[in-house]
């Protein structure tokens, strides 16, 4: 990937994330990115996708312990996954 295919990348991430959290010890951040829901490492070494749904997934968060990410739905009340361990 050349230079301006990462700045073109970077501009359309930075222009649809809607939301973000970090994780309580920091390692990782949850957000939401064109309405569904990822988390990644804190040194974007790993990321994941947590939804993939017609709808809009908002209000994105992490339980205090810092094991499942929390998010609402715009159908459905609300989600929860629970990171492996």
């Amino acid at each position: 990937m050349g230079v301006r295919s990462m700045i073109l990348s970077i501009l359309d991430i930075k222009s649809s994330v809607t939301e973000i959290a970090v994780s309580p010890d920091g390692s990782e951040i949850a957000f939401v990115y064109r309405g569904d829901v990822f988390v990644t490492s804190a040194d974007y070494s790993t990321s994941k996708q947590i939804t993939s749904t017609p709808e809009q997934e908002r209000s994105v968060s992490f339980s205090p312990d810092g094991k499942a990410i929390l998010y609402a739905g715009e159908k459905t009340e609300a989600g929860m996954f629970t990171k492996p361990k």
